[in-house]
């Protein structure tokens, strides 16, 4: 491998993203629709579109994701308190949601971070951990 980063990042980026990429798109996506919903966007910097895989719990008619792992990840760095539009591919479909991290210490934040703890109660949910808010398109949390 060319590339200075970490064994386990690479094996994510090149091997399992793609592979999770191509099971939520098939009409296997069941066996992993339940937690996992693709999140595509365009990135700010270079305009590429970027498509990947993350774990999601529902808040009310929302949706939260939680960055896992933050300091070794950028993707959640073109989020912020801002509302912007992109598309989650759930359930084997493509819906537009409006997507925004929501800003730590809030009552919005815990309650988020609460419903995600209560779907995957092994995942502990750190305070300076980036928590995004996916609501869907023409509806309000």
């Amino acid at each position: 491998m060319a590339s200075s980063r970490p064994t386990s990042s690479w094996v994510r980026s090149h091997l399992a993203n793609p592979t999770l990429r191509a099971a939520l798109r098939s009409p296997a996506h069941r066996a992993l629709s339940g937690s996992l919903l693709l999140l595509d966007y365009t990135s700010r910097r270079s305009g590429r579109r970027c498509v990947f895989p993350v774990q999601y719990a529902v808040c009310g008619e929302a949706l939260v994701v939680v960055a896992g792992q933050h300091r070794a990840k950028t993707w959640w760095r073109h989020f912020d308190d801002h509302p912007q539009q992109v598309i989650a591919h759930l359930r084997g479909r493509a819906t537009t949601v409006t997507v925004r991290r929501l800003i730590a210490g809030t009552d919005e934040r815990t309650q988020a971070a609460a419903s995600y703890t209560k779907r995957f109660p092994h995942t502990e949910v750190p305070p300076d951990s980036p928590v995004l808010l996916l609501v869907p398109h023409n509806r309000e949390p």
